[in-house]
């Protein structure tokens, strides 16, 4: 979870938005990603807190099998990049973005 007024937050990799879908009891919707990798299977679900609308909650799902993407890399963003990546390692197949 992190605060942000922006609903996609630049975690070091690239993604493709293949859904968006209202999410009950909130006025927020739920959006659906795909690593743009070839062979990548790792999704992202990006979500407002009802709760609390300055909250973004990213889920990742599975384990990216490739590097960052190096037009990426020395970026300002790297360190969260990182950081997101090795969330994924430690934490498996599901995880959140660590608050920054």
């Amino acid at each position: 979870m992190t605060k942000s007024e922006v609903d996609h937050l630049e975690d070091g990799y690239r993604w493709r938005k293949y859904g968006q879908k209202a999410v009950k009891n909130s006025p927020y919707p739920r959006s659906y990603y795909r690593c743009t990798t070839q062979k990548c299977v790792v999704k992202k679900r990006v979500e407002r807190s009802f709760q609390d609308p300055a909250v973004v909650i990213t889920t990742y799902e599975g384990k990216h099998t490739h590097p960052i993407p190096s037009a990426l890399r020395g970026s300002t963003h790297l360190l969260a990049a990182q950081a997101a990546h090795l969330h994924h390692q430690h934490h498996g197949h599901l995880g959140m973005l660590p608050q920054m």
